[in-house]
């Protein structure tokens, strides 16, 4: 199941997966997300690996 990361409170919200902008049901706060070409986050976890 897809999830989203609160950057506040580093929480999982799995409700908040699909929208650019939710509050996170833990700490409240407005978070915006951007959007992301998953092939490009994928690529950058392996340029950090090494």
């Amino acid at each position: 199941m897809p999830y989203s990361i609160c950057p506040y409170c580093l929480k999982r919200s799995y409700s908040a997966a699909d929208l650019k902008k939710w509050i996170c049901p833990y700490c409240g706060r407005e978070v915006e997300e951007e959007e992301t070409d998953e092939k490009e986050d994928k690529k950058d976890v392996k340029e950090k690996q090494g």
